[in-house]
């Protein structure tokens, strides 16, 4: 469908899809088929359609990053990993690499280099066709990719060495030119395997560290500290009383953001109409590590989409039960809901936004191997639906849907 005459310059949203066609869907066995669409946020018309490249394995997720007027798509399957750069303005294949490496984890740009991380190695990659610049091979397992303009940031863990407390893990510093490790600083976990991670922002490292499992809900259990770039070492450090997992922590300019559960909530102080409050969402200055502000909430999601767009929404329990969706706009200043809409989960990948337009992908399974996905426009400021419709795929098989944005520096970050 050709877009009106009328279209404006920076309404235009990105879309990637992977239409699986299985034998064994549970175990990755088949083919999928990518499409990339551009299209119309302020109508929904379809401005260009493609399928890049012909895919020769099962790819069923992807992640995708458009740096200047570039999206690159990585993907990785169960006998190889893609990565993809094509043209924003009409979809065409600028280079691909495919490798028998498996297991990429996150992609990460700096600098016209592409980082890209697997269980056990990392790889810089030249932006422009895809070319290895330098890898480093870690003796530990690796579970995290931080890039700065300076350094490389990972986190180490041991493989088969536990201390008496848990896992020993290590905050590891390597030069953006060659590879080479700058600094390493070890810390002694929880015995969870997802209890720690590295943030860094303009002045500051910080690393997250969950350093009790089944703590009194009067002891701290989770330590925020914050490191030297260059050398490693602490510049302050905060105990909080918060459960918190790797995912639920991200740093936007100067704030840090965690979510968790809350070790002091107390329910007979809420009324019941506030039942399931007790997770704690927590902004703290990345500097200093003072906090601005904290709310009790029961969202099971959070994405950030820039430092002034926080969504928060909500619609199934972890027992599987449904309950009534629910999509919010946050102020970041203060962590109050601005607007909400009682009818909308977003999927989790599948939120965007222009300057003026929030795009929302809302999903329905109706069979184990079917989605339904409807396509939601709505108005940043006050959460008015401006259109929706169903998202058109020629495919009765899976079909996964992801946003992407234009802007570089509008990184999602979901927690």
């Amino acid at each position: 469908m050709a877009p009106p005459p009328s279209s404006q310059p920076g309404t235009i949203q990105y879309a990637v899809s992977w239409d699986a066609n299985p034998q064994e869907a549970d175990n990755n066995q088949g083919i999928s088929r990518l499409h990339v669409t551009a299209f119309d946020t302020s109508t929904g018309h379809i401005r260009w359609k493609r399928e890049p490249l012909k895919v020769k394995d099962m790819y069923q997720s992807s992640e995708q990053r458009i740096v200047d007027g570039v999206l690159y798509i990585a993907s990785s399957s169960q006998h190889s990993a893609l990565l993809l750069a094509l043209d924003i303005r009409d979809g065409h294949l600028l280079w691909q690499r495919e490798t028998e490496e498996t297991g990429f984890n996150t992609m990460q740009f700096c600098k016209g280099t592409i980082y890209q991380s697997t269980e056990t190695t990392v790889q810089a990659l030249q932006i422009s066709n895809g070319q290895v610049r330098w890898s480093y091979k870690s003796p530990a397992f690796l579970s995290g990719l931080v890039t700065t303009s300076t350094a490389v940031y990972i986190v180490e863990t041991e493989i088969n060495a536990q201390s008496q407390n848990g896992q020993r893990r290590f905050a590891t510093a390597l030069d953006t030119a060659q590879g080479k490790v700058l600094w390493r600083k070890a810390y002694t976990t929880a015995n969870d395997s997802n209890t720690f991670k590295l943030i860094a922002t303009r002045e500051a490292v910080l690393a997250i560290n969950q350093v009790a499992s089944n703590p009194s809900t009067s002891s701290p259990i989770t330590s925020v500290q914050a490191l030297q770039p260059e050398t490693g070492k602490s510049i302050w450090t905060l105990p909080i009383s918060m459960f918190n997992q790797p995912s639920s922590v991200t740093a936007l300019g100067d704030t840090l953001y965690l979510n968790g559960q809350n070790q002091l909530y107390n329910p007979k102080a809420h009324p019941a109409s506030e039942s399931h409050q007790d997770m704690l969402l927590m902004a703290l200055d990345a500097h200093t590590g003072k906090l601005r502000w904290q709310r009790e909430h029961n969202y099971e999601q959070f994405t950030f989409l820039s430092e002034q767009e926080l969504y928060a929404y909500k619609g199934y329990r972890g027992d599987g039960s449904t309950t009534q969706k629910t999509l919010c706009a946050l102020d970041t200043a203060t962590g109050k809901d601005r607007w909400c809409i009682d009818s909308l989960q977003p999927s989790l990948f599948s939120l965007s936004a222009n300057k003026d337009t929030l795009i929302v992908v809302d999903t329905l399974q109706p069979s184990p191997l079917s989605l339904q996905q409807n396509l939601y426009a709505i108005n940043k400021r006050n959460g008015k639906i401006l259109w929706h419709q169903p998202w058109q795929s020629s495919a009765p098989s899976l079909v996964t849907l992801t946003l992407c944005t234009v802007a570089s520096d509008q990184n999602t970050n979901r927690f």
